[in-house]
């Protein structure tokens, strides 16, 4: 096997629909195929609790909107303490 991409996916919706569903299908099946993923959601969202009772490793940071500068900074702080490749 080749050498595991570490990848950060990012939701700031708070409910979940087709989008948010797919987004916990794949970051299941590359946490079970050996690829560290990890997801930030809203703190209070129906997302982050189904990735969480799934085993997905979740940073909840409160977004107000998709260009929230605010949470920019900590989305990067944590791409950086994870060492995201994508």
């Amino acid at each position: 096997m080749s050498d595991p991409i570490r990848t950060l996916h990012i939701s700031s919706e708070q409910g979940v629909r087709g989008g948010e569903r797919q987004v916990l299908v794949l970051l299941k099946g590359l946490i079970g195929r050996g690829h560290p993923a990890t997801l930030i959601a809203q703190p209070d969202g129906e997302l982050a609790r189904r990735a969480e009772e799934a085993g997905v490793p979740v940073v909840k940071i409160a977004m107000r909107c998709e260009a929230d500068p605010i949470a920019f900074l900590w989305i990067c702080s944590t791409l950086r303490d994870n060492e995201c490749d994508i």
